[in-house]
């Protein structure tokens, strides 16, 4: 239901592991104050139906600096730009839905290709089996 990456930034001789976290599912409306021990920054987007949702959680322990967020209505893609030791970091949340998942998934990467780079993250819940057995 949710995934964690640990990002190794390279700016040092000594490489710090930072850990940043996905999560997918429901998440209270835009408005609504929430908290999780250990993450100030929480960054959400979910539709009105209670259907989609994607977040992305950010350790207390990154000095994070957010510089935009993209999210579309409906709750399925989340994007955030910012920088961590003045290296710039895109992260990009998608949930497919069960329905034309591929399509969404190309589609979507495709409207933000100008935002994608060597620096972006891209995680989430693509709906889509790798093989048949996976169905």
């Amino acid at each position: 239901m949710g995934s964690s990456i640990t990002l190794s930034l390279s700016a040092s001789e000594d490489a710090e592991r930072r850990q940043l976290s996905t999560k997918l599912g429901s998440w209270p409306s835009a408005g609504t104050e929430s908290s999780v021990k250990g993450w100030k920054k929480i960054f959400h987007a979910n539709g009105d139906q209670k259907k989609a949702g994607v977040a992305i959680l950010i350790s207390d322990k990154i000095d994070f600096q957010i510089k935009d967020v993209k999210r579309d209505n409906e709750g399925h893609y989340i994007m955030i730009k910012g920088s961590i030791q003045e290296e710039d970091i895109t992260i990009i949340n998608i949930y497919a839905p069960n329905i034309g998942a591929p399509q969404y998934v190309r589609q979507t990467l495709t409207s933000m290709k100008e935002e994608i780079n060597s620096n972006t993250i891209i995680v989430g819940d693509f709906n889509t089996p790798l093989t048949t057995m996976d169905r």
